[in-house]
């Protein structure tokens, strides 16, 4: 379970149990699970095949210039609460020297256009690079970033 800061009350979450779980003992046992772990890594493969294919699509664009170190699916589709129209976010990870994060997003951005009109996803990419990665508390946002090392699901 994760808290979440509210000024008036603090809430607890649990993560949506996946989507293989089909009656309460494995609703259950997941829950279980989760709180022994604190931490609920999910399996890629639990991952929608549409929001899979789009992620690995985008993905391979962004390798063939920058590299990448890791990426994360985060946000509602990491989560299985997404909808049709839900869009992917997207944490890339790059290595080497830090770089301009707005020239980087809007090349991204461009490349998670083609991901669109091909698998129907949009990707709304966030570039990081190490240093924000393994010093969040340097970022601009820091809580995103803890955020996505918490519930962000590997590809």
């Amino acid at each position: 379970m994760h808290r979440i800061a509210n000024p008036s009350r603090s809430v607890r979450l649990r993560p949506a149990p996946p989507l293989h779980c089909k009656n309460k003992l494995e609703v259950n046992r997941f829950a279980s699970r989760c709180n022994l772990l604190h931490n609920c890594e999910m399996d890629f493969s639990l991952i929608d095949p549409q929001t899979q294919e789009a992620v690995l699509a985008f993905k391979a664009k962004v390798v063939q210039k920058y590299p990448v170190t890791e990426a994360l699916l985060f946000e509602s589709r990491a989560r299985r609460s997404h909808h049709s129209q839900s869009d992917a976010d997207v944490a890339i990870i790059l290595g080497g020297q830090k770089g301009k994060f707005l020239e980087t997003k809007l090349e991204m951005a461009d490349w998670a256009v083609e991901v669109l009109m091909d698998k129907g996803v949009l990707i709304q990419p966030l570039p990081l690079w190490e240093n924000d990665w393994s010093h969040p508390e340097d970022f601009s946002n820091p809580y995103l970033i803890r955020n996505i090392q918490r519930e962000g699901v590997a590809f």
